[in-house]
């Protein structure tokens, strides 16, 4: 998807039930929580001198819904958000049109953006490029800086260690409380345990991107718990209606399935005294059958006869 604006100022992710599934689980999309961004620009940014406040043009180049553009636009002289799927949702996309991340930096080669800022497709299932693959061509194109939302578990494997050792991150801010993210739309009651961090990198005084002083090593640092009691905003909920057809968010699920359970009546004492009643009439006329040398139940025999029980 492809749209500028301008501006006055991203598995144990939860599933949401869709009416075909599998589409949307390839596209690997997982909608940001609104607060999420805010907390890069409010409390990540800064740190490194930068912010809350843009002045430049931002790229959002795995935008999904624009869930995160539209945040990002907050802050943002000027917004660009692009994605290689339309996810069948074009009324909830605010008639963004489909592009292939390829395509759209060759569009940028003559104006190329300051920031690139995206929750990059956690999948690495063609035809999606994983954030590992996609890092070296936004290091190439971003002028000033670029912030990807990816699980704190994307600093493993041994790929991760030499992609972070050749091009390593200015910092990653770790959020102490969750960031649930679910797939096909945002649910701003949904929840996670999945752990997610803000991977930072900014070229220096000299143009250049940040070298690491001993391999592997860089900056991090904990992001203070409270993020979305302090970012969420009641106009975020808008944003919740923007998602794949057939959506039904886990919090509705989680509900259905609590009244599901409640339906079932409880067992009444009355109903436990007709069962037992039931079962010592069936061992009184088992004891009767086993007397007389008629079959009787394996179970009988282990518990009445072998087992002594009387």
């Amino acid at each position: 998807m492809i749209q500028a604006s301008g501006s006055s100022a991203v598995m144990a992710s939860k599933r949401a039930r869709l009416a075909d599934g599998a589409p949307w689980q390839k596209a690997a999309l997982f909608c940001t929580p609104p607060w999420a961004t805010r907390t890069l620009f409010r409390v990540v940014l800064p740190r490194l001198g930068v912010g809350p406040m843009l002045p430049n043009i931002v790229w959002e180049p795995c935008a999904g819904l624009g869930h995160m553009s539209k945040v990002i636009e907050e802050f943002a002289t000027a917004t660009f958000a692009s994605d290689i799927n339309d996810f069948g949702a074009p009324d909830v996309a605010a008639g963004l049109d489909a592009c292939d991340h390829s395509e759209y930096w060759n569009a940028f080669v003559q104006g190329r953006p300051d920031w690139i800022i995206t929750n990059p497709p956690f999948s690495p299932d063609p035809p999606l490029k994983s954030a590992a693959e996609m890092l070296p061509g936004f290091l190439h194109f971003a002028r000033v800086g670029v912030a990807l939302l990816c699980r704190l578990q994307w600093l493993e494997t041994e790929e991760r260690h030499a992609l972070l050792s050749e091009f390593p991150p200015s910092l990653v801010a770790i959020f102490s409380e969750r960031v649930p993210m679910c797939e096909g739309g945002y649910d701003p009651k949904c929840k996670s345990a999945s752990a997610y961090a803000w991977f930072i990198w900014k070229r220096q005084e000299d143009g250049q991107w940040p070298r690491c002083l001993a391999d592997g090593q860089f900056t991090a640092f904990l992001i203070p718990p409270g993020q979305k009691k302090a970012w969420f905003k009641p106009s975020d909920l808008l944003l919740a209606k923007r998602h794949v057809p057939g959506f039904v968010p886990p919090s509705v699920r989680r509900k259905e399935r609590e009244a599901a359970r409640k339906a079932v009546p409880p067992v009444t004492a009355h109903e436990i005294e007709l069962e037992l009643d039931g079962l010592k009439k069936a061992v009184e006329q088992y004891k009767r059958d086993y007397a007389a040398g008629r079959p009787v139940p394996p179970w009988f025999i282990a518990e009445f006869i072998q087992g002594g029980s009387s």
